[in-house]
């Protein structure tokens, strides 16, 4: 992942693997073992891994494309992980979360789909032994669902040590699109189902959290919906809300002293620009920072009004053909009650 990363990079600036090896002072093999995944990036000393992202964007890369270097030799440690058999070796699903760029990573390798964030950046096939995305082949992938739900048994057994493993693993297991795959990550996800049953915070919040979504992407989306309307039911009351500005960052702060106004829900972008987030913000706050909407009351409340009636409406007499057959049989008695005076007796 990380060598197919380092390409699309390489090939933004533009130039060759020579011209990007002189520059980097190293030798062509190396930055082609880079890119081809021989020598991983994430075997580098971190000096020199540091010195590379610092360099990239200084040679003309760009530099929407650097940053997702991590997230790419991260999916690289979780691959790796799954198809080699390291006995004893903890797993990088157990020791820290994932971030959403590496999950896109991961879905990109495991099933094709290209992260949102790249799609516009990927350049256009070519002939050649050049790989267009960075796939695993059916066998790796094969392999790295079965070690993934062994994975999440094993992790099921340890208790609260292996929370964290067991969430992660059976979350990256929803990937799978074989028939057996996702029958097994379906009974092992409904098997699941009461830790969505709680209500409030609890230490499995999380796991409730990665559960409805991953039965989401199974096609049950309403473990899901029922998930959402515990987290809106069970918000903070009004005097323990804060203002979640990031003070050091927020366009509000540095003309003014604290936050101002009430706290309300608002919809708001990360700086990266890639992911939407719902946060409470005071109403100064809001207002003062870009990509950011107060959430009306009426959306995070669901409103119980029944709904309105159809009203009836009468049909109209120049496109009913009935009507015109009654008016040519009463023998222009229709035409007469236009005038000012009404016909007959």
């Amino acid at each position: 992942m990380s060598g197919f990363v380092l390409r699309l990079v390489r090939e933004s600036i533009p130039c060759t693997q020579a011209a990007l090896a002189e520059a980097l002072g190293v030798d062509v093999e190396t930055l082609q073992g880079w890119e081809s995944g021989r020598r991983p990036l994430a075997n580098m000393r971190a000096g020199a891994l540091l010195e590379l992202r610092r360099r990239l964007p200084a040679l003309g890369a760009d530099v929407a494309l650097v940053p997702w270097l991590d997230a790419a030799m991260d999916a690289d440690r979780i691959i790796a992980a799954g198809l080699e058999d390291e006995t004893g070796a903890a797993h990088p699903l157990a020791g820290w979360v994932h971030t959403r760029d590496t999950a896109h990573m991961l879905a990109w390798a495991l099933n094709g789909t290209v992260p949102p964030a790249l799609a516009g950046r990927l350049p256009r096939p070519r002939r050649g032994p050049v790989a267009a995305a960075p796939q695993l082949a059916a066998a790796d992938r094969a392999v790295f669902f079965d070690h993934l739900r062994d994975t999440t048994e094993a992790a099921a057994r340890q208790g609260e040590s292996g929370v964290l493993l067991h969430r992660q693993a059976l979350y990256l297991a929803s990937y799978g699109q074989g028939p057996d795959a996702a029958a097994w990550t379906a009974h092992t996800l409904h098997r699941r189902r009461d830790v969505l049953a709680r209500r409030g915070w609890s230490p499995h919040w999380a796991e409730a959290r990665s559960t409805a979504t991953a039965l989401a992407r199974l096609g049950d989306p309403q473990p899901l919906l029922d998930f959402i309307d515990h987290a809106r039911g069970d918000a903070l009351p009004a005097h323990l809300r804060t203002c979640h500005c990031r003070t050091q960052g927020c366009p509000w702060h540095p003309r003014h002293r604290g936050c101002a106004g009430p706290v309300r829900l608002a919809l708001t972008r990360d700086r990266g620009g890639r992911v939407w987030r719902l946060a409470d913000a005071c109403g100064a706050c809001a207002a003062a920072t870009g990509d950011t909407a107060v959430v009306p009351k009426s959306c995070s409340q669901p409103s119980r009004r029944p709904l309105p009636r159809p009203r009836r409406t009468r049909p109209d007499a120049r496109r009913t053909p009935a009507r015109h057959a009654s008016a040519r049989a009463l023998g222009g008695v229709g035409r007469a009650r236009r005038g000012p005076l009404a016909a007959g007796p």
